[in-house]
């Protein structure tokens, strides 16, 4: 075993809490340049699509869905992860590195629309889903591996 000083555990711990208050999030820091991890995926796979585009992913998944604009997904991400602080902040102390924290929201104006394999309908979405991976990216100990709109 490694023992590892209250101390420095602490300052550690910090540095973690201290990654997760951040202002606006801009998502360009957060993409993988080449799809692969580490790195996410969000403005790729859920931002500015179109109704056809989220139909053909549907061959693959039951859903898809989009962020209207990068504008919209950025900002709505913020909000969730001011709205999540403290669930943050003590995923950021007390949670090993390799787990992930999925958080959600629910904003009060539409963020964007999804589709479902086998309907014909387009629904707007307000609720997202925001997943952090506590990984060394871009020079943050963490990154959002994904966000969505979610119905």
């Amino acid at each position: 075993d490694i023992a590892v000083p209250l101390s420095f555990a602490s300052i550690a711990g910090a540095v973690r809490v201290a990654s997760v208050r951040v202002g606006r999030i801009k998502l360009i820091e957060h993409e993988s340049p080449t799809g692969l991890k580490p790195g996410g995926h969000t403005l790729a796979k859920h931002v500015g699509l179109s109704e056809q585009e989220l139909r053909a992913r549907l061959s693959n998944v039951p859903r898809a869905s989009t962020f209207y604009n990068q504008e919209v997904a950025e900002q709505v991400i913020s909000e969730a992860l001011k709205a999540n602080r403290i669930h943050l902040e003590n995923w950021a102390k007390y949670v090993p590195p390799t787990v992930s924290a999925p958080i959600e929201y629910i904003s009060s104006t539409s963020i964007g629309f999804g589709v479902t394999k086998g309907s014909k309908y387009v629904e707007k979405l307000y609720k997202v889903r925001v997943v952090l991976r506590y990984s060394e990216y871009n020079g943050k100990p963490f990154y959002i591996l994904t966000a969505f709109p979610k119905g």
